[in-house]
């Protein structure tokens, strides 16, 4: 075989190879970002349910000062010198 028959076998074995390293980080990437995605949504939740869980504290917290407000008020109101 003449040199550039052989040079050009081995041009074309580069290339090929190449190709297969495109096409295998094309892999991973496609892997890494179908990990990520399955993992956001469990993520979401978590975040959701402690901004429920603030909510709820929050609301329950200004409940409890609403009725503490409404007792005050109440016991001043009815005071016998008030």
């Amino acid at each position: 075989m003449s040199a550039n028959v052989l040079s050009g076998h081995a041009r074309l074995a580069d290339l090929q190879l190449a190709q297969r390293d495109r096409a295998q980080e094309h892999t991973e990437r496609v892997a890494a970002d179908n990990r990520e995605h399955r993992l956001r949504p469990a993520e979401d939740a978590r975040t959701d349910a402690a901004e429920r869980r603030i909510t709820e504290l929050r609301t329950k917290a200004a409940d409890q000062r609403d009725g503490v407000i409404a007792v005050v008020k109440h016991r001043v109101a009815t005071r016998p010198d008030g």
